[in-house]
């Protein structure tokens, strides 16, 4: 798995929530419009949403292409260990002049 895109996800995370308690300490403040405040923490949650519904699109893609080739890794060792396998039964039985089957 490839933990430093989640470790990138998980800071991009804490920098959207960084955002949003600092709109809410303006609004706290009283010195600016409540509502445009609400509305700019709304815009920012929804701006993170988005963001991670992609990135996990993206990272799910990845996985699966990272599972094929493993998978077709660990069958072409298996295919290459069975053969290897075969190979030497049939040299043992020319060797000690048994039928190769």
């Amino acid at each position: 798995m490839r933990l430093h895109l989640l470790q990138q996800l998980f800071d991009l995370n804490q920098a959207f929530e960084n955002v949003i308690r600092g709109l809410e300490r303006m609004e706290k403040l009283g010195l600016f419009n409540k509502e445009d405040l609400r509305y700019a923490r709304a815009e920012i949650q929804t701006a993170r949403a988005d963001t991670n519904r992609e990135f996990i699109d993206k990272l799910g893609e990845i996985v699966e292409r990272d599972a094929t080739l493993a998978y077709e890794f660990c069958w072409r060792r298996d295919h290459k260990t069975k053969t290897l396998a075969q190979n030497r039964r049939r040299e043992d039985q020319l060797l000690v002049g048994l039928p190769v089957t």
